[in-house]
Formats: structure tokens, C-alpha cells, sequence
């Protein structure tokens, strides 16, 4: 363990090579740790990899969001069966979500996917564009992904629908896909893989209270702990359905400033021939 002395006079101890920098619990005044190194690689019998990142930049919506990154972390290792060593954690309590380190570990996850690959990527917080914009986002974990391999995404955060920059949206009214009107114009296809995300919403809805962050995430998780038949359109339903359902609870509240323009989860995919009937395989 490397012990690191913050300007504030905090003594922290820190493991060399595994934290690049870390945010002071005091003064929240950013350090750079000693001896760090490259990410170690994923062993290549491991099928399974996912990057976790919360965000916000408020101490408060700090806890919240690192308790999101800390419900999916668990529900990926004791539900999915992701490997420990295969899941990577930034938040502001630990690796700091900085452009650097979202990129390092962007490129992690992407190193030797292969076909029968299952690729995780989720967030929380503010929108992750003032840190890292969504053409480099696309290029570096959506633009990679070779024939076989899937990525899903997580998006808990408001004004998401273009997260990834995937062109088609699924019109649950309808029951077809939809070209995403909102599509970035940093959308440049995959390598043959499949892209595809669960956001809070599109991206014209206005950003939601404090309270609501998690329910996207609470949702999704309860979703697939619970459904049975689980496929891609019922796993669509169940999580409106329940974000729904938080957000009226809230609305109802006399201590909540819950906004009245209700959010409604998205679904978006690279793939418009994407059987939404099928069954999700993380």
C-alpha cells in the first residue's frame, strides 16, 4: 500500500498501480496516485467485461450515484456471473471518472473482443458529455465491436436517448424500430457486432430531481431478477412500467420536487433487424 499526504493534511493509503487518482474525502481536492500502471488485460477465457462509471460532482449526488454503481456491480458478479477482475469501477470515491480514465478503460473493455463476447457498459450521474463527448464515446466501444460480440448499455442519467448515437429507436406503440431522429451524427456503424442501450429517456425530455437517479437502475435490475420469458420488449415494458411507477410515488410526495413531465425509458440498437423478441444475453 502507497500512502499519499493530500495538501489538506488527509493521510490516505493507497494500492500502487490499481487507482490512477482518487478525489480526497476532505477537501475533495483530486491526487494523483504513485506507481500506476497499465490496466491488466482480461485473461482470453474471459467472455465477459463490464465498465461501471458514476458521476456527478455534488457530495451528496456523489454517494447516490456510487450506490447506483454499487447495485449494478453486485447484480453483474451474483446474478450474471461476471467475473470480479472482469467488472472496472470509476466513480468519484475511487478511480475518478475523468476523460483519461474513461478512455484507458474504455480501451480495456474493448481489447481482444472477440465473437460470443458480452460487453456492459453503464453509467449514472450528469450527462457524461462534459467529460467525455459522445463521438469519442461511439468510437472507442460501439464503432470496435467485431461480429459476434454484444453490447449492452445502462444509461441512468436525463436527456439519453443519443447516449451511444444508435439509430434506431424501438417504438413500443408500434412494435417496430424506428429511425432515431435524435441520432448523433458520431454514429459510424459497428465492425458487426451489436450495440444496444437502455437510457432514462430521449433526449428532448427536461433532466429529472435528484430523487429519481437510480430508479433506471433499480428497475432494470429487478426486471431481469424477475422476469420470467424475459426478452428485450418485455424487459422494455417491465422497466417503465416500475420507473413509472417510482416516479408517481415520488410525485406524489409533498417533500418531492420531482418534475411533472414523467420520463419514459428508452430502447436503442445498432441493429434494426433486432428480434425484440428475443431473449437478452448479457
Amino acid at each position: 500500500m502507497a500512502r499519499v499526504r493530500c495538501t489538506c493534511g488527509v493521510l490516505l493509503s493507497l494500492p500502487p498501480g490499481i487507482l490512477y487518482t482518487v478525489r480526497c474525502p476532505r477537501c475533495y481536492a483530486t491526487i494523483v496516485c504513485p506507481q500506476t500502471q497499465q490496466l491488466s488485460p482480461i485473461s482470453t477465457n474471459g467472455k465477459k467485461r463490464a465498465v461501471l462509471i458514476g458521476y456527478q460532482g455534488q457530495p451528496n449526488s456523489v454517494r447516490r450515484n456510487g450506490y447506483n454503481v454499487w447495485l449494478m456491480n453486485r447484480f453483474l458478479v451474483y446474478f450474471l456471473g461476471f467475473p470480479r477482475e472482469s467488472v472496472r469501477v470509476l466513480t468519484e470515491a475511487s478511480e475518478l471518472p475523468t476523460k483519461e480514465n474513461i478512455l484507458r478503460a474504455f480501451s480495456w473493455l474493448m481489447e481482444g473482443c472477440q465473437p460470443g463476447h458480452s460487453l456492459v457498459f453503464f453509467y449514472s450521474g450528469r450527462s457524461l458529455g462534459s467529460l467525455c463527448p459522445v463521438d469519442e464515446i461511439n468510437a472507442a466501444i460501439v464503432k470496435p465491436l467485431p461480429h459476434g460480440a454484444k453490447l449492452h448499455a445502462i444509461i441512468d442519467t436525463c436527456r439519453s436517448g443519443t447516449f451511444l448515437g444508435l439509430p434506431f429507436m424501438y417504438n413500443n406503440q408500434g412494435k417496430i424500430w424506428e429511425a432515431n431522429q435524435q441520432t448523433s451524427t458520431a454514429y459510424q456503424g459497428t465492425s458487426g457486432g451489436t450495440a444496444i442501450c437502455f437510457s432514462t429517456c430521449d433526449d428532448t425530455t427536461a433532466p429529472t430531481s435528484d430523487e429519481v437517479t437510480g430508479a433506471l437502475t433499480r428497475s432494470f435490475i429487478e426486471a431481469v431478477k424477475n422476469e420470467r420469458d424475459l426478452t428485450y420488449g418485455h424487459l422494455l415494458d417491465s422497466i417503465r412500467t416500475k420507473f413509472r411507477e417510482t416516479q408517481n410515488r415520488l410525485k406524489g410526495s409533498e417533500s418531492s420536487n420531482t418534475p411533472s413531465i414523467l420520463q419514459v425509458p428508452q430502447l436503442t440498437s445498432s441493429d434494426q433487424s433486432l428480434d425484440i423478441n428475443s431473449k437478452p444475453s448479457f
